[in-house]
């Protein structure tokens, strides 16, 4: 069962920041997740929430601001005073700190335009950086994910979902996503869902998990890896 860093090792490090994900490395994690938005120039950066407030000393829309002002703020200090100067890191940045083999999941929360710019953007790195074989891509956007499949056909997609859906495959398949993998979330997670799902060939990979018990329950069901803001703590 893979341990995937939530965002890195958010349970120890401001969320995804340079650090966290550096925390993730160091725990051996078997991969990576990471939340992108597009600025206003179109430089993809890594911040969860589509507005800086929660995260960051700034105010506003991630997507209304240039880079250069999205990385003179702070976005560690809301975690705690030893985190002060942390900045937004670049996608860019991070596919240069994670190491060859780590699998990166990148969920796309910015949104798709009518030039598909943040799809394309998203693209030229992975390629930029041969990280292909490493790379899943994910939304609850599956607008987006799907028009990353029709510009490339082998990339790893992965299917966020929120609530349960007793038609769930059918509409996968009937997206025509060729979708490697599933991202339930941990509330809707049982074995009847994780078994179909894998007799369809789709790996499966509950979000967020941060109990043992709960890390030992669906490794039993056979899920094929979790995201954790706790790796150091779930079981391997």
């Amino acid at each position: 069962m893979l341990l995937i860093g939530h965002r890195g090792a958010s349970g120890y490090e401001p969320e995804n920041t340079l650090s966290a994900f550096q925390k993730a490395i160091v725990m051996k994690c078997d991969g990576i997740e990471l939340d992108v938005h597009m600025s206003k120039d179109h430089e993809l950066v890594v911040i969860h929430d589509e507005t800086l407030e929660r995260t960051t000393s700034g105010d506003g829309f991630v997507s209304e601001k240039e880079l250069h002002e999205l990385q003179s703020l702070d976005a560690g200090g809301w975690y705690g005073q030893m985190h002060v100067g942390s900045s937004i890191p670049t996608l860019e940045s991070v596919f240069q700190l994670i190491p060859k083999g780590l699998l990166i999941n990148v969920e796309i929360k910015g949104k798709s335009d009518e030039a598909w710019t943040i799809e394309k953007r998203l693209l030229e790195l992975v390629y930029k950086y041969e990280l292909l074989e490493n790379m899943l891509v994910s939304s609850f956007n599956h607008v987006v994910v799907k028009n990353i499949r029709m510009m490339d056909s082998e990339i790893r997609i992965g299917v966020l979902i929120k609530e349960h859906d007793d038609n769930l495959i059918a509409y996968i398949e009937d997206y025509e996503l060729n979708a490697y993998s599933v991202h339930p979330s941990l509330d809707i997670v049982n074995d009847k869902m994780v078994k179909e799902l894998k007799n369809k060939g789709y790996k499966v990979f509950p979000y967020t998990v941060n109990e043992q018990e709960q890390a030992s329950s669906f490794m039993d069901m056979g899920v094929d890896g979790i995201f954790t803001d706790y790796p150091d703590l779930m079981i391997k």
